[in-house]
């Protein structure tokens, strides 16, 4: 019997799309509401993204879940991203700016600023060394992270 697949990530992420080429009935949810509206027939396994946010995860599958008792979840989060966000929360704590070092269009690099911002009051993202403000300097604690494919 064929699955639907539902994917938890984000549209066009290259994972995602390297996912999307290998399945014949798949769909990307990004929030508890895409969640929501699913309205598929017959057997479910979901999967996600691996740089994916657990939470938004576990509130997504918890929603599938509900709708299909029966869906069949793997959990694909890879736990060093877990790993990565829970200590720049730590981090945040303890400096008075973070740099965050990833592309621009990397979804786990945007991500962590995004945490980095919530927790910290100067937050800068930057691809390369030249884009390293000036005014970082004029901080005495500064704590870097990274996306994980930087």
């Amino acid at each position: 019997m064929s699955y639907n697949i539902i994917v938890t990530g984000y549209e066009n992420h290259p994972e995602v799309d390297g996912i999307l080429g290998w399945c014949e009935n798949a769909v990307v949810v990004s929030s508890v509401e895409e969640a929501q509206k699913l309205n598929l027939k017959g057997k479910a396994l979901v999967v996600s993204q691996t740089t994916f946010e657990k939470e938004l995860f576990e509130e997504i599958t918890s929603v599938i879940k509900e709708k299909y008792p029966d869906a069949e979840i793997i959990n694909t989060i890879c736990s060093a991203t877990k790993e990565r966000q829970d200590s720049l929360v730590e981090l945040c704590q303890n400096v008075e700016a973070v740099v965050v070092i990833g592309g621009k269009n990397s979804a786990n690099t945007i991500r962590l600023y995004q945490i980095a911002k919530d927790n910290c009051k100067n937050v800068f993202h930057i691809e390369s060394e030249n884009e390293l403000p000036k005014e970082i300097f004029d901080f005495e604690t500064v704590g870097i992270t990274a996306g994980a494919s930087t």
